[in-house]
């Protein structure tokens, strides 16, 4: 059930407050009787596979209140001792590098909960089982943390007893705010609804339920408990406003009329501390409703939105039932839900008929209402009044980005759903999408809103084909994909008889290829560019059918195909087949599978016979030493290649072994040109040029975000580095990482020399893994690459926020701030909605929110490239960028010298 993984509770830092703590409401405990890999964050025990988002943040808010801001872990990796892991931030700070922790410190501590690996939480005071959503009452006004300025200011008056009547009536008054009752109907339901899912969790708890569905549970169960908390914060807010208003009442009293012991003085400063202090603690509650209101079930504006609520609405029901097995349905059902979401393929069939029913039929509805609607009323009205061009273009703006919100959406679906068929079942279920589609178009009307409409279903159109395309070369490709197998297979034996002297046979081979040729050439993947394009993903067949364990019946006849195109591009090409060989190896060697013998031989056969060729395509150029030492000697400021990264994660490490099963042909790393603008979707981008653009040329105006943005990268509004210039001193040791990924992209482009690829990936992978957030999982289309908002925020740090309710999220600093939605490419800069922007290319969704990277390049300053054979993505800033120019240009020129 591990929700938070280690790596990351590591890295993760305690904020203490100064609130009074009781230490009588907590126990200490006998340190050796504790299970290993548990964690003490606060005044909770947590065994990490029961640590979740939720549960982390009720033990950090423990350690506000209790001071107890150290985190320790009893690691299972050196036989049960325990460790302060405040500051740690690797594996080895829990083993050889750590800092270990005496058991009577352990035996000191306050503490009031323990989460077992069971994932049921204890009162250790009671040792009975409890909800974690019931640690912190919503009900008891006194203690809640939104109030605690007030309280404060409370509890000082009436330690200073003041016996005048205005101090006596502000305690009063605020006494009396304290005991406002906040229960309702609706938070009698919610506690009713949250007794009976945690009755289910136990269950699941108490056998082995698994950990996705007792996740699942606590996920509904935080919706159900944010929404009873706003609903009391509600009424909180509205207690407050009288509240401060009464305050204001008491002051207006003139001064005559008080008591003649009441010093006026000593009122009017109590009043107006108390006015601050209900003002902070009102901003405090706008800010807490805010957070609850994003996290409650909604409807939602999306079809899987709106089917996941129905689903956790059916499972709350259920529990209430105490219809368990119902509940188990119900709970399959948000499971698949959001693997579908977030394109997690594990229950195939479950998914799929999720798909068929509700998704896809409620999703195509959707998008065919939207094509065949014509004009809408605000068109017509505008129209009516003879309304400026402009008004009604900004009408169908706002139309054509609705449907590409529809289309989105669906195409996900459809995505998915071919996901979850067999090769023959997608290319049917496509073929007869395509058949409906190319349908839509007779029943758009033809109105202002047609070319919108027309628009919309070409695309979608365009994207059934490409899909299809990427189906069909899955289970070994078309006709034309056969005939370049067969020219593959023809060259071979061309080659076979010129090196034994038969020229009779040489040119009957020639005659044949010509044959081919001929055919080829009016068929689809006949041009140079489509034997390119066919090259990848014949490449990208093999390696997907490896990985899912049934590639091996066509893998020889796919290296057939891509030896027939080795005249196309053969210094493209054999580093593909050089690293299938890698890896079909080591599925021989090491795994023992045998199947892949036949396309073995046949990839050195291509190398044999084409050996010239196959030598200037994998020409060696630099070792991953010597480009280590190159970068040492660059980012340390000397020649003296020691340790890569004084503060990285990985340092300089071994490059590692082979190159992997990935190819840079058709994604290649690209560093930006003069202006710095990022790559296009293929990862093409500029030639590798001396640099980027500086932070002037990304800033933007005084209404834009980027115009106030800094970072550590040195990216500033309106005077940052200017194009071209480096600072490699100012990268931290994540980003000189992030820097030589770069680099070593675009050599391997410049070169073809992908030789480096293997310490490429490895840095790539590690930065990946370590829980940073430099490196990110890719999410690219045919028309843009896009990258994380949070990535964004988190290198620029803003503020990012994910409404799911309103399925987007907002990037922020102060006031300013941008709400995204996902599939739609406008976006929300103000109070009003008229406040609008809209990027080139929608929103996208990953398990998260994505933006294309022009919009992220001119609004932030910041975009991402592609990492090949990784399906990994790196962000670049303009620093970034500048830096792995220079260190670029250090290994080309040590590499040709």
């Amino acid at each position: 059930m591990l929700a938070v993984p280690l790596v990351l509770v590591l890295t993760m830092g305690i904020l203490l407050s100064s609130a009074v703590w009781d230490e009588s409401s907590a126990v200490h405990i006998d340190p050796t009787g504790i299970e290993n890999s548990t964690l003490i964050i606060g005044t909770h025990l947590i065994h990490i596979s029961a640590l979740t988002d939720t549960l982390y943040s009720t033990a950090q808010a423990s350690a506000n209140d209790s001071g107890q801001g150290n985190t320790y872990y009893k690691s299972e990796l050196a036989s049960g001792v325990w460790f302060d892991i405040t500051t740690a931030r690797t594996l080895a700070d829990i083993t050889t590098d750590g800092v270990p922790v005496a058991n009577d410190v352990i035996a000191a501590l306050f503490l009031t909960h323990h989460t077992k690996s069971d994932g049921i939480t204890y009162d250790l005071r009671t040792n009975r089982p409890v909800s974690i959503f019931d640690l912190y009452s919503p009900y008891e006004l006194e203690s809640m943390e939104e109030l605690f300025p007030l309280k404060t200011e409370y509890d000082s008056m009436r330690e200073l007893k003041s016996e005048s009547a205005t101090g006596k009536r502000y305690i009063d008054m605020v006494a009396a705010f304290f005991q406002t009752n906040v229960r309702t109907d609706a938070t009698n339901d919610a506690d009713v609804a949250l007794g009976a899912l945690q009755a289910y969790y136990n269950v699941l708890a108490a056998n082995d339920g698994g950990a996705a569905e007792m996740e699942a549970v606590l996920g509904v169960m935080d919706a159900v408990d944010a929404a009873r908390r706003a609903e009391v914060l509600g009424i909180v807010d509205a207690a407050l406003e009288s509240l401060s208003i009464e305050l204001q009442r008491v002051v207006d009293v003139p001064a005559d009329e008080e008591d003649e012991d009441d010093e006026g003085e000593q009122g009017s400063s109590a009043d107006a501390n108390l006015q601050s202090a209900a003002g902070d603690s009102l901003s405090n509650v706008t800010d807490s409703t805010n957070t609850y209101t994003a996290k409650m079930l909604d409807k939602g504006v999306t079809v899987m939105s709106e089917a996941r609520y129905n689903a956790c609405n059916r499972l709350i029901a259920d529990a209430k039932a105490n219809n368990h097995a119902a509940c188990d349905v119900d709970v399959a059902e948000i499971i698949g839900f959001d693997n579908i979401r977030d394109g997690k393929v594990a229950d195939e069939e479950g998914e799929r008929a999720l798909l068929d029913e509700p998704l896809l039929p409620a999703a195509t509805q959707k998008y065919m209402g939207g094509i065949f609607a014509g004009d809408n009323e605000e068109y017509r009205a505008a129209e009516a009044q003879n309304a400026a061009a402009a008004l009604k273009s900004g009408i169908v703006k706002k139309a054509r980005n609705q449907l590409t919100i529809y289309r989105s959406e669906l195409e996900a679906f459809i995505d998915a759903a071919v996901q979850r068929r067999g090769g023959e079942a997608g290319l049917a279920f496509l073929d007869g999408r395509l058949a409906e589609a190319q349908d839509y178009t007779l029943n758009v009307p033809r109105d202002a809103f047609a070319d919108v409409a027309d628009e919309s279903i070409k695309a979608h159109i365009d994207f059934l084909t490409r899909l299809r395309r990427s189906v069909e070369l899955g289970m070994g490709g078309n006709a034309t994909d056969k005939l370049q197998a067969q020219k593959g297979a023809l060259q071979t034996e061309l080659l076979s008889a010129l090196d034994g002297g038969d020229l009779s046979s040489a040119k009957a081979i020639r005659d044949e290829i010509a044959a081919l040729d001929a055919l080829l050439e009016d068929m689809p993947g006949g041009s140079g560019a489509d034997a390119a394009e066919a090259a990848q993903d014949l490449f990208s067949s093999v390696t997907q059918g490896m990985e899912a364990g049934d590639g091996a019946d066509d893998a020889a006849e796919n290296v057939a195909a891509l030896g027939g195109l080795l005249s196309s591009n053969y210094a493209a090409i054999f580093p593909m087949l050089e690293d299938l060989r890698a890896a079909m190896i080591q599925k021989r060697d090491i795994d023992g599978d045998s199947a892949y013998g036949d396309a073995i031989g046949a990839i050195e056969a291509l190398m044999l016979e084409n050996r010239d060729a196959y030598n200037r395509a994998t020409a060696a150029g630099l070792s991953a030493d010597e480009a280590l030492a190159i970068a040492n000697a660059y980012f340390n400021g000397d020649e003296a290649g020691a340790r890569l990264f004084d503060d990285g994660l990985l340092g300089a490490g071994s490059a590692g072994a082979g190159t992997g099963a990935g190819s840079t042909t058709g994604g290649a790393l690209a560093l930006g040109g003069a202006d710095g603008r990022p790559g296009d979707a293929d990862g093409a981008g500029a030639s590798g040029a001396a640099g980027g653009a500086g932070a002037s040329g990304v800033a933007g105006d005084g209404g834009k975000l980027a115009g106030n943005v800094t970072s550590d990268a040195g990216l500033a509004g309106g005077g940052g580095l200017g194009a071209g210039d480096a600072d490699p001193e100012s990268l931290s040791g994540a980003e000189r990482d992030a820097a030589l990924i770069l680099a070593l992209g675009q050599y391997a482009a410049d070169l073809g020399d992908e030789s480096l690829n293997g310490l490429m990936r490895a840095r790539a992978n590690g930065l990946s893994g370590a829980g940073g957030f430099l490196v990110f999982d890719e999410l690219k289309d045919s028309a843009s690459l896009y990258m994380p908002a949070r990535v964004v925020a988190e290198y620029l740090k803003m503020r990012y926020v994910w409404n799911g309710n309103l399925n987007g999220g907002a990037l922020a600093r102060g006031a300013n701030y941008r709400f995204y939605t996902v599939y739609s490419a406008e976006i929300l800069t103000g109070g009003g909605a008229d406040d609008v922007e809209y990027m080139t290319y929608p929103a996208a969704y990953k398990g998260e929110l994505y933006l294309p990277v022009d919009h992220t390049y001119d609004t932030y300053g910041v975009w991402c490239e592609s990492i090949p054979g990784t399906g990994l993505s790196v962000l670049v800033s303009p620093n970034l960028n500048n830096c792995a120019a220079e260190l670029l240009s250090r290994l080309l020129g040590a590499a040709t010298a």
